[in-house]
């Protein structure tokens, strides 16, 4: 009898990991036009709210792009509509205290959490880059931007410049603030369509350069990659190659899929050893994961193609984590440890944005949100009490720091120290 139970068993763990169903279920979904974007319309959730920029409705009369903020059951909290007259919206980055988002017109506006303006600032041109990051370590994270002026600017946490660099080519991927050479300075890191991976100081001076010969639209991300005890930095290329270079602007290794990589990538550590995987999609139409030493430990293959981040978390409490993505094949997508399919949900169109992972409602039950070119932001949520975030949105945090570290403190302070409103 007990062999017979403990078969019956088996069969159904086995079961369940391969042909789930109820890994997710949809809890509702809300209407938000019919333009989203891969580079800059990702998803955030910060605490009990979900916020989402657009750009516009191609397929209604309210052309007017928005900053929505939603509650945990897509109840539209309130909307935001800037007031420049070329408003292709991007972003969006923040925290409690405020949520930033910038436009193609060229103003960034930084919105509390009504949904009123705190302050706003002029660059001039489209501004696609949005990151923040506390560089003088007050608790007040200033806000670092950069577009179609070739400027890198840096602002203060109320608005003000406190530098701007002219960097001599577009900067399409986003910045980043954070302390790669271990001395407990934040650096900025910043790639540029012409190839350059720029490392300055917090005053705007070029540290290094590493040059990738082609154009940097994949946001780099941080780890350590040598063990060193130094952040890393590992960012994508139009020249097919994945980049590990260190904090002196030293190749460590370089990967070549077999297309462009212009999405950001993510890292997670899959196996608990420790030590991050790296995931990123390429234009091949693969997802690839890689060991931390840049070796392929597997890829995935997407029928119409993958243009955005996976996101990563234990969505069944077994300490495994799971990886999760949308792409062109319309789908949102959970694979387990062995790479393998154990969900999929079609959604009407297209997914080409990041999806975003919290706790809305606190209920030990991890909340999904993503968009699909079908007009509709998706909110999901795991069936069973599930575990821990290890990469919760493009670039791993609310701020967009892309940091290793980050994204795990981060996921757990979203999670279990929220204030409830």
């Amino acid at each position: 009898m007990k062999k017979i139970m403990f078969i019956l068993i088996l069969f159904f763990l086995i079961t369940y990991d391969l042909y789930s169903d109820n890994v997710l279920k949809l809890k509702c979904k809300s209407y938000v036009g019919k333009v989203s974007y891969y580079f800059t319309n990702q998803p955030l959730i910060l605490k009990n709210r979900v916020y989402f920029v657009t750009k516009g409705d191609s397929s209604g009369s309210d052309r007017k792009d928005k900053l929505y903020a939603f509650s945990n059951n897509c109840k539209l909290l309130w909307v935001f509509s800037p007031d420049d007259s070329n408003t292709n919206l991007n972003g969006v980055v923040g925290n409690e205290n405020m949520v930033v988002v910038s436009t193609d017109g060229g103003t960034v506006y930084a919105v509390n959490a009504s949904g009123r303006v705190i302050w706003k600032y002029y660059d001039g041109k489209k501004i696609t880059g949005l990151s923040m990051g506390d560089v003088n370590f007050d608790g007040k994270p200033e806000v670092l931007i950069g577009g179609w002026s070739h400027n890198l600017t840096l602002l203060s946490n109320s608005g003000s410049v406190i530098f701007k660099k002219d960097l001599g080519g577009t900067i399409n991927a986003s910045p980043a603030i954070i302390d790669v050479r271990g001395d407990f300075k934040p650096e900025i890191i910043a790639g540029t369509d012409y190839g350059d991976l720029y490392i300055l100081d917090k005053f705007g001076n070029v540290l290094d350069v590493f040059n990738a010969e082609t154009a940097i639209r994949s946001s780099p991300v941080f780890a350590d990659i040598d063990g060193n005890g130094r952040n890393d930095i590992i960012f994508g290329s139009d020249n097919n190659n994945l980049y590990a270079i260190n904090g002196n602007a030293v190749l460590l290794w370089k990967f070549a899929a077999k297309d462009r990589i212009t999405a950001s990538p993510t890292l997670a550590d899959l196996n608990r050893n420790g030590k991050p995987e790296i995931l990123f999609p390429s234009e091949d139409h693969y997802l690839y994961c890689l060991d931390i030493n840049g070796k392929m430990k597997w890829k995935v293959n997407n029928i119409e193609g993958i243009m955005s981040s996976p996101v990563v978390a234990d969505l069944d409490g077994d300490d495994i984590p799971e990886v999760i993505y949308g792409n062109l094949d319309k789908e949102l997508n959970v694979l387990n440890e062995n790479n393998k399919k154990i969900f999929t949900y079609k959604t009407g169109d297209m997914i080409f944005t990041t999806p975003a992972i919290g706790d809305l409602d606190q209920n030990n039950k991890l909340d999904i949100v993503v968009a699909s070119t079908d007009g509709y932001l998706y909110f999901f949520e795991t069936v069973i009490p599930s575990g821990m975030i290890l990469w919760s949105r493009w670039r791993g945090d609310s701020l967009g720091t892309g940091s290793f570290e980050n994204s795990v403190l981060f996921s757990l302070t979203n999670i279990y120290n929220d204030v409830k409103k």
